[in-house]
């Protein structure tokens, strides 16, 4: 099955567009299609008159159906819209399309290789080294000094 988006204006003169949403709901699942997700509609000035209508009502819909039936809900919808030769239908359709699209991913897990500022922060703090000197007696330098001077006055 491919998956396919469905977009169509309805006449805004129609009293109750509900049931044409649901008669093509209706329609994809006789042909062995699979709504998917149908979008809100929403009422639309057109840019220029169709059928001599300034104003629809755009709806849309996502479905799944295999590529060969898709022809037959087509041929309905063409049926439903009957615009082909008369410019004053009473036609609930004005226009349609439908859309070959990829269907959305709706959960995406990545693994990442880098770490996280978390997993940083978790781990131990690597270890300060220490570079001041320690601390020593007086007596312990002095000796120090002797056996250096020793060895020189030797030499």
């Amino acid at each position: 099955m491919r998956f396919y988006e469905l977009a169509y204006l309805v006449s805004s003169n129609v009293e109750n567009p509900d049931s044409i949403y649901q008669k093509i709901n209706q329609l994809i699942e006789q042909k062995g299609g699979k709504v998917d997700k149908v979008n809100p509609s929403d009422n639309v000035s057109l840019a220029h008159p169709i059928r001599k209508e300034d104003k629809a009502i755009l709806a849309s819909l996502t479905f799944y159906i295999e590529p060969d039936k898709l022809k037959g809900v087509k041929d309905e919808l063409r049926s439903l819209s009957s615009s082909s030769n008369t410019k004053e239908s009473n036609s609930p359709i004005l226009r349609f399309l439908i859309i070959k699209r990829e269907p959305i991913k709706k959960e995406v897990k990545t693994i990442s290789t880098k770490p996280t500022k978390e997993k940083l922060l978790d781990k131990e703090e690597p270890k300060k080294i220490s570079r001041k000197a320690k601390k020593v007696e007086l007596t312990e330098v002095n000796q120090k000094i002797e056996e250096i001077l020793k060895g020189q006055n030797e030499s």
